[in-house]
């Protein structure tokens, strides 16, 4: 494992160095219950070409101790002060090498042949940019099986995306092929709902494809994006508003009306699902919660 200071000035890509080295980015912050199996998660892959970039983002538990027990080469690892998810995935995204990028949270677990069955996707033509697969969803424990997502689309998504389709975006599941001269970045200021916006970002430069393998175990806890429902409609109102500054070609008054009520009825129907009745209403008339 090497240890690298994150203020030192970027490195050169080594890209044409290393065809089919693969960036693993994984942003942590206070996942000691977790980080282990995570780690171990990428490790243990069927492809070994790979680096493992853990951005420790301030964390104030045993994160990093752990971290240290590990003397894998392939392990980059970067300490910085707290600032968020985005920001250490960015950090992440500055300093990697690898002719490919997925991005893997703290908590979450890859089965072994989530890097293989991708890049064997990636193989089938030169026009895709993007590889997903199916992502299965456990409880916290990693025991009990919550439910299963697939994508169900391919080849050009830019659309999709913006219309908030669930046919080829779970969360920050992607493999993207790298694109020389392309600033990949997170957006900073969202504390949800930043991943679909990188690769709403992103959708343009190529075409989507998936395996239908499994690519990820998703850990559902407290922690998880899926389990603030009051932070996920921030994130969507948040979404919404970038989309309208960075996207006004593409919004007309109709598609943006459309996209509002799309935001609206997801929040209805997830706070359904949680039996929270009032605060369901609430988001269909006021596009938001009172609290």
């Amino acid at each position: 494992m090497t240890t690298e200071n994150v203020d030192e000035r970027d490195h050169e890509s080594k890209v044409d160095l290393l065809p089919q080295l693969v960036s693993v980015i994984m942003p942590l912050y206070n996942m000691q219950d977790y980080v282990k199996a995570s780690i171990d998660s990428v490790l243990n892959q069927s492809y070994s070409n790979f680096e493992l970039l853990i951005v420790n983002d301030g964390s104030t538990d045993q994160t990093e101790q752990i971290i240290q027990q590990y003397q894998d080469s392939r392990i980059r690892y970067f300490f910085q002060k707290n600032a968020g998810v985005s920001a250490a995935r960015n950090t992440a995204l500055a300093k990697m090498d690898g002719t490919f990028f997925c991005c893997l949270d703290g908590d979450d677990v890859l089965p072994q042949n989530s890097i293989q069955s991708r890049i064997e996707v990636f193989k089938r033509s030169s026009s895709i940019s993007f590889v997903d697969g199916h992502v299965i969803v456990f409880d916290a424990s990693l025991q009990k099986q919550l439910f299963q997502w697939k994508p169900s689309k391919e080849g050009h998504v830019f659309q999709d995306l913006i219309g908030l389709k669930d046919n080829c975006f779970f969360g920050p599941t992607w493999m993207v092929k790298r694109i020389p001269g392309v600033n990949y970045h997170f957006e900073t200021s969202m504390s949800h709902g930043e991943d679909l916006l990188f690769y709403i970002s992103v959708a343009k430069l190529g075409e989507y494809a998936y395996t239908n393998d499994c690519i990820l175990h998703y850990r559902k806890n407290q922690q998880s994006a899926m389990s603030n429902l009051t932070g996920l409609g921030r994130g969507y109102a948040a979404l919404a508003s970038k989309l309208f500054e960075t996207q006004s070609g593409y919004f007309t008054f109709w598609k943006k009306f459309l996209l509002l009520i799309k935001i609206r009825k997801i929040m209805f129907l997830s706070f359904c699902s949680r039996g929270e009745y009032r605060k369901s209403m609430e988001y269909v008339l006021l596009g938001k919660t009172k609290d």
